[in-house]
């Protein structure tokens, strides 16, 4: 499930060979489909259908899976 915002930044949680070894991270991705950052998490692996994250009206990208997770718009970490 993907998250799309008001500047057509789409937000997905996934796992990726070429980013973050195979991890699951929390991915910003532009209108092209370039990645915009990724934000690595320490949750427990599950197989997909990944958790949607969901946007506040501030720009911060709540998620989670075991944890709940904010970050801002630029990915860093809130708490």
């Amino acid at each position: 499930m993907t998250l799309n915002d008001n500047q057509n930044s789409i937000y997905l949680n996934a796992i990726s060979h070429s980013y973050n070894n195979s991890k699951p991270a929390l991915f910003s991705l532009n209108k092209d489909g370039d990645v915009n950052w990724f934000y690595p998490h320490n949750s427990r692996y599950l197989i997909g259908p990944f958790p949607e994250p969901t946007i506040n009206k501030w720009g911060d990208i709540y998620f989670g899976y075991d944890t709940l997770y904010s970050v801002d718009y630029n990915g860093r970490l809130n708490w």
